[in-house]
């Protein structure tokens, strides 16, 4: 009985290790300054969306996956979305609606960037700048959005260098956001 406890306890801090890695990651201000990502609600969800999604898919693309890990991650995502809207002093009633929401955007969104993954970079940038910036991208939100695939694609690269043990035990590494930015300007 007790090693039960002793692994959920475990699989909690795994679960919450990784989440505030997305979470953290997300919150760069490169993304809200030159990358274009509006400094929102929305645009910072859709930030938290995109690491979780790089995170759920390296996890499940183990050969040893995870899914406890990947669904404590989807489970923790919808607890912090619940608790945000709480705090921003939405009604009770209208909470479960908006969190139903956000975890099927996490569904949809998954749907769409392991596609745009796979096709290439234009599409990821497609789909990126549609789902960031609504279905009327100007000029400058594409290119920004093109970096920002750019960066997702080195992001699924590095890791899935990084071992499964690795991720559960250290912060996951992601692409160097600055790599993608000239001090602060887009390149």
């Amino acid at each position: 009985m007790f090693k039960w406890f002793k692994t959920r306890q475990n699989l909690l801090q795994q679960t919450s290790h990784l989440y505030d890695a997305v979470v953290t990651q997300s919150r760069n201000p490169l993304f809200y300054g030159p990358l274009g990502v509006p400094d929102t609600l929305e645009g910072r969800y859709e930030m938290v969306v995109l690491h979780l999604f790089l995170i759920i898919e390296r996890l499940q693309d183990a050969e040893d996956g995870e899914p406890m890990i990947t669904r404590n991650l989807s489970d923790r995502f919808v607890t912090d979305m619940d608790d945000s809207m709480r705090e921003l002093g939405i009604g009770d009633t209208t909470v479960p609606k908006k969190v139903k929401r956000a975890a099927a955007g996490l569904l949809e969104r998954s749907t769409d960037y392991r596609k745009g993954l796979a096709a290439g970079k234009e599409t990821l940038a497609a789909t990126l700048a549609r789902h960031i910036h609504g279905d009327q991208p100007q000029a400058e939100t594409i290119k920004q959005t093109e970096i920002i695939a750019d960066y997702t694609r080195a992001s699924a690269v590095i890791l899935s260098r990084q071992s499964k043990a690795d991720l559960l035990k250290t912060p996951p590494e992601f692409a160097n956001l600055a790599d993608f930015t000239d001090q602060g300007a887009v390149l």
